[in-house]
């Protein structure tokens, strides 16, 4: 899973400073190899439906990866709301699935979390149909507890 060197384009204490979203967009580049792109324009770029992959630094963090074989050790949902606002569908810790927007996640400086946030679009059907069945999906989930080990009865399964 190489990623261009993505991993290696901005020191840990960069990523401190100003958030660091990836993404090949407008890059006429592969896919794996990435560009750096600024909080404005992932905003501006954004689908219902893509995903942001974060590295953090924590020790539980790379235990998770390790275990995993992966780069990443969180992921988000983006979802575009009324009004044209960006937002993460997301479930941290022991925290249930909740939702936050993108100017929080930036105001309240969150991606000073990561060392690395890389954005992956994904080319899907968008249609009105399709977005209105994830809206009540996502309705459904947020604010409900997150079980990764997916047992029937206590709170959302991964896949479902």
């Amino acid at each position: 899973d190489d990623d261009g060197g993505a991993s290696e384009s901005k020191s840990a204490s960069t990523a401190k400073t100003e958030p660091l979203v990836l993404d090949d967009v407008d890059s006429g580049q592969s896919w794996w190899k990435v560009i750096s792109i600024t909080p404005s324009k992932f905003e501006s770029i954004a689908q219902t439906g893509d995903v942001l992959l974060f590295r953090s630094e924590g020790v539980y963090s790379k235990l998770f990866r390790t275990q995993t074989g992966g780069k990443f050790d969180h992921v988000a949902l983006v979802v575009r709301l009324d009004g044209n606002k960006v937002a993460l569908v997301e479930a941290c810790g022991s925290d249930n699935v909740s939702l936050c927007t993108w100017k929080d996640f930036v105001n309240f400086r969150w991606f000073a979390l990561y060392r690395q946030i890389c954005l992956r679009r994904v080319r899907c059907d968008r249609s009105d149909g399709r977005l209105s069945k994830l809206q009540e999906w996502l309705q459904g989930i947020i604010g409900k507890p997150f079980n990764p080990k997916g047992k029937q009865g206590e709170g959302l399964r991964m896949g479902t």
